[in-house]
């Protein structure tokens, strides 16, 4: 068709040549990251989390700006969330970055390389870090704990 043959910028409605449609990202406005803890219930009953933590003793840690976040898992089922109050520890993986960044990471439509944590580690000013085994063994688990993130704020 007509429409999809065009590469123009720009898109072909009816007659009139008008500006693409905003996206979501464009209408986005700094909300406040999510408080984990509020957030408890829901991390105890996700069955893809509880999946993907099987085995999974340790924290996951989240880093926004100056303050840091604890989701514990003891077995492979989720322990708490609350205040990060103590060092990580030999099996801990973190997450952090400034809370402008933790934005785009959490946008209902997230930017380029926004869109999975380790995209946003390789380009833009977001940290992974703890244990390089544990991270990457329970990698899904770090995707899914973002996902309920994002879906929070919706």
């Amino acid at each position: 068709c007509e429409s999809c043959a065009q590469v123009s910028p720009r898109r072909r409605i009816g007659k009139a040549v008008r500006p693409p449609l905003r996206g979501a990202r464009d209408r986005i406005s700094a909300m406040p990251f999510p408080d984990p803890t509020r957030l408890s219930a829901r991390f105890a009953s996700d069955p893809e989390l509880s999946r993907c933590a099987r085995f999974f003793t340790g924290a996951f840690r989240l880093g926004v700006g100056e303050q840091r976040f604890e989701l514990r898992f003891e077995a492979g089922r989720f322990a708490g969330a609350g205040p990060a109050a103590s060092p990580p520890g030999a099996r801990d993986v973190e997450i952090s970055a400034a809370p402008a960044e933790w934005d785009k990471l959490l946008a209902p439509v997230p930017p380029p390389f926004y869109q999975d944590p380790f995209g946003a580690a390789l380009h833009h000013p977001v940290s992974l870090g703890g244990d390089p085994e544990t991270l990457f063994a329970y990698y899904g688990v770090l995707r899914r704990v973002i996902e309920i993130l994002r879906e929070s704020r919706a």
